[in-house]
């Protein structure tokens, strides 16, 4: 199925793709009647926005990522789930992922980071073993 453009919603309503961008990130410079004309044929397009080109213009994504070892601790559901509403609240999407062995640690925090997530909490497997971790806050990250 094809992913509906703003090309696609400026066919439909005879406007210029950057009044159609305009519109749909509710610029007042777009009067009334054309915002509200881009937002019905958006809708009945079904369009959704492309996070990930926003991201990259404005250089986040407002999304973190939590690395936990056991979803199925109580303890461990109860912080990640408080942590989603707080989150949410703040306009922050949270991605989660489980390991259990430092490898799987570093590929979860790879993933993490080819999405571009704008922080990580993690717990980590080896308290004893936290090198990587370090590498990444002398990065800045």
């Amino acid at each position: 199925m094809k992913k509906t453009t703003l090309a696609d919603i400026a066919v439909k309503t005879g406007y210029g793709v950057n009044t159609v961008s305009l519109a749909l990130r509710g610029s007042t410079r777009i009067s009334q009647a054309a915002r509200d004309a881009i937002l019905k044929a958006a809708e009945a397009l079904d369009y959704v926005p492309n996070n990930s080109a926003k991201s990259l213009v404005l250089k986040r994504t407002n999304t973190v990522g939590m690395l936990l070892e056991d979803l199925t601790n109580p303890q461990t559901s109860a912080v990640a789930m408080a942590l989603q509403r707080e989150m949410s609240n703040r306009g922050y999407g949270v991605l989660f992922a489980a390991r259990n062995t430092v490898e799987e640690e570093l590929a979860a925090i790879e993933m993490f980071r080819s999405h571009m997530v704008d922080g990580l909490l993690i717990y980590p497997v080896d308290h004893n073993n936290l090198n990587h971790l370090r590498r990444l806050r002398d990065r800045n990250f």
